[in-house]
């Protein structure tokens, strides 16, 4: 018989019988008897060949060969001549489809680590049993190499666990057991990750720390590489270009022989900006709150000198509105912005006007303009730069400009002025 051959393990369960048999008298089948086979006994047709010869194949007649399970079992095999002779013989199957078992004991789940060593464990169900790392040999335990007593041919179980030493970069540790069953287990030994990262600013231009020489730290954020620079003497300073406060830095140290980089330390860039002046709208003795925009989000404060005598917050799209009570005209005021990391910005100065003059509607042609304004400030009327008439505004606050004839649209600019403090303009277009 030509297969199985004897004492020869086999990955699968599924075997091929076949052989010759030479007899003068004709064989019709051979059959074949297992207690441990899904279908026993198989009858598997005998062909005539040459010279008496009688072929038999199970595979090529169709007739499978099935172990339940994996193991060494004996196998009967037999065959009856046209008269009546007998033919039987036994063989020992040996039967392994089962993978060996390889696993690392402690590791993440990429199977990274800093660590020098590692506990590995192997296993399989039959003794036999190959390990190797990077196709150097760890060990070779042989078929049945601890029985004492009893049957060497006989599944058992085995499990061996071991630290080893793993090299810089891919360690690939490959068990192999007795049918050639081969099962492959990638461990990385990457470098030890940046031990310091210094505080990193919105206005710096460089990250800086402590890594291991030798090892070139790459600095990135999100996927965009920003910076890289080898370590030395245990210190490294990367250039990077400036970054928004609130942008999460990852730090990484790459080993270039190998090009495994280690695990990655994050720094948020910190907002070390204060906030530029607030832009504030004009303040006169009537108003009641200090407007304008500023950094949004910011705290405004606003001071008379040494005190505050407002205060308020900036909304997402940076307008603001402080309350306060209403300051005399002249009085300087300053509007500071103060950021959520509490960096207080410089102050906008803003002094107290009086409120812009109020006018009647001026027609084409009209040799006055009437309006009122603050008692006792002179009201000036411009067009353009060039003031075409002014008035004091009395008691009650009216006054009366004397003008030049006006063409229909001019732009007429009205302030009120006292003690060298102008109001904003008052602008009224000349009506037909």
């Amino acid at each position: 018989m030509e297969e199985p051959f004897p004492l020869t393990p086999y990955d699968s369960r599924d075997i091929d019988v076949y052989g010759t048999i030479t007899n003068p008298y004709k064989v019709g089948f051979v059959t074949v008897e297992g207690k441990d086979l899904a279908v026993s006994p198989v009858k598997i047709p005998a062909e005539a060949d040459v010279d008496g010869t009688y072929l038999f194949d199970s595979t090529e007649s169709g007739q499978p060969v099935r172990f339940k399970k994996d193991g060494v079992f004996d196998l009967k095999i037999s065959a009856i001549d046209e008269k009546q002779n007998k033919m039987e013989f036994n063989r020992k199957v040996i039967i392994d489809s089962t993978e060996p078992g390889i696993k690392a004991d402690g590791l993440p789940d990429d199977n990274r680590t800093e660590s020098g060593a590692v506990k590995v464990t192997v296993t399989d169900n039959f003794d036999r049993l190959r390990l190797t790392e990077n196709g150097n040999e760890i060990f070779n335990h042989p078929f049945g190499k601890d029985v004492k007593s009893g049957d060497q041919f006989a599944m058992r179980k085995f499990s061996k666990t071991m630290a080893l030493k793993l090299a810089d970069g891919k360690n690939v540790f490959k068990a192999e057991d007795f049918a050639g069953n081969t099962t492959e287990l990638a461990v990385i030994k990457i470098p030890p990750k940046p031990s310091r990262v210094d505080k990193v600013g919105d206005r710096d231009t460089k990250v800086t720390g402590s890594a291991k020489s030798g090892l070139v730290v790459e600095v990135k954020a999100g996927s965009k590489k920003l910076g890289s620079a080898a370590a030395k003497n245990g210190k490294f300073s990367v250039p990077i270009p400036k970054q928004k406060a609130g942008t999460v830095l990852s730090v990484s140290a790459k080993q270039t022989s190998t090009g495994y980089a280690s695990r990655t330390v994050q720094v948020k860039v910190a907002d070390e900006t204060p906030p530029p002046p607030p832009k504030v709208r004009t303040v006169t003795n009537f108003s009641k709150k200090v407007t304008g925009t500023a950094e949004p989000y910011a705290k405004i404060t606003v001071k008379a000198g040494k005190t505050t005598i407002g205060t308020g917050k900036a909304g997402k799209n940076g307008e603001f509105a402080a309350k306060i009570q209403p300051q005399s005209i002249g009085r300087k005021l300053y509007v500071y912005a103060t950021d959520a990391a509490r960096h207080t910005g410089k102050a906008a100065a803003t002094t107290v006007k009086p409120p812009a003059p109020s006018a009647q509607g001026v027609k084409a042609g009209a040799t006055k303009v009437t309006g009122t304004a603050l008692s006792g400030y002179k009201v000036y009327v411009k067009t353009g730069k060039t003031a075409i008439g002014h008035a004091v505004a009395g008691k009650n606050g009216r006054f009366t400009v004397k003008i030049k004839k006006q063409k229909a649209g001019a732009k007429l600019s009205l302030y009120a002025v006292k003690n060298g403090i102008w109001s904003d303009a008052k602008t009224i277009t000349v009506q037909k």
